[in-house]
Formats: C-alpha cells, structure tokens, sequence
C-alpha cells in the first residue's frame, strides 16, 4: 500500500495491482492498476482522471520494451525454465 499526497496536500491510499498471466507460449497478457481509497477521495478524484491516459502510454511503452527484446533475444534467453542454477 503507497501514500500519495496529491497536489491539494490530501493523502489517499492506493493499492497497486499486476497480473501476468501466460495464454501460450511466448504470448502473455499483464495487467496492471491501483485501487485507491481514503475518505477523502471524491475530493480529488478528479486529480484522477488522466490516469487511464498514462496507463496507457505506460503500457505502449512496456509493449515495445518487451517487443523488441524478444525480437533481439534467442528463444532460450526468453524462457526461464531453459536458465541453469
């Protein structure tokens, strides 16, 4: 659990959230997200409402990240169970 002190000084709580999860093999699906709470929170909820325009830059940007290491990686550098030790 993370405090944040949004910009008005309030402190909320937010939980954050990520799922992997393999649909097959070399495909994967993530998902992330926070949960806040706070009695507080309908004060500033609307300090809120770019959040899904971030995720979904950070998720763009997670894509290609991901992306281009598995096109510049060998298949064995990709799969954990091939690793030693």
């Amino acid at each position: 659990m993370f405090s944040y002190d949004i910009q008005t000084g309030i402190e909320i709580d937010a939980e954050p959230e990520a799922i992997w999860r393999v649909l097959t093999e070399g495909r994967c699906m993530f998902h992330h997200g926070e949960h806040f709470t706070g009695i507080l929170l309908p004060l500033v909820k609307g300090t809120l409402k770019n959040a899904p325009e971030l995720y979904r830059a950070l998720n763009e940007a997670l894509k290609r990240r991901v992306e281009d290491r598995a096109n510049s990686a060998p298949a064995a550098d990709m799969n954990p169970q091939t690793k030693n030790g």
